[in-house]
Formats: structure tokens, C-alpha cells, sequence
């Protein structure tokens, strides 16, 4: 009996060492995807850098001006503004 608790001792201390291993490693492996997935989404986020922002919203911003300044000049107004759209003879 004792002989044998022995054994099954050793055995389990054995496993626990193994169980060890595995668990270092398999945390190891996961703590890889982890990094790569971190990376893969601030890529995904990234999607503009600031320069190219900046420029996109400079632009927007130009030909929204430009827009409204062309509304406002003299002259024929656009057919969508026409009352004859909305009140039909």
C-alpha cells in the first residue's frame, strides 16, 4: 500500500510538471494571438493616417465653400428650388 501511494505520488508530480509545461506554453501561444489581433485591429482602426485626414477634411471643407459661395451669386436659381416643384398648377 505504501509502495503504491508512492508511486501514484510520483506519477502525479510527474503530470503536475507536465500539466506545467503545457500550460506555460499554451499561455505563451495565447498570449501571441493576443498581440496579433491587438496589432491586426489598430490596423484596422488605422484606416487614415492624420496627414491624410487633415488634407480629406481641408478639402471638404474647400469645396463646401465653394458650394455655398456659388449658391449665393446672382442669377437663375436651381430648378429643385422652384415653387412650381412643390405647388403643382
Amino acid at each position: 500500500m505504501r509502495r503504491r501511494a508512492l508511486f501514484l505520488g510520483g506519477k502525479k508530480k510527474a503530470e503536475k510538471k507536465k500539466d506545467w509545461t503545457e500550460t506555460a506554453l499554451a499561455n505563451k501561444e495565447r498570449w501571441k494571438e493576443r498581440e496579433r489581433y491587438k496589432r491586426r485591429e489598430e490596423e484596422r482602426g488605422r484606416a487614415y493616417s492624420p496627414p491624410l485626414l487633415f488634407l480629406l477634411s481641408l478639402s471638404f471643407f474647400f469645396f463646401s465653400c465653394l458650394s455655398l459661395s456659388l449658391s449665393l451669386l446672382p442669377g437663375d436659381e436651381p430648378s429643385y428650388f422652384r415653387a412650381s416643384n412643390f405647388f403643382p398648377r
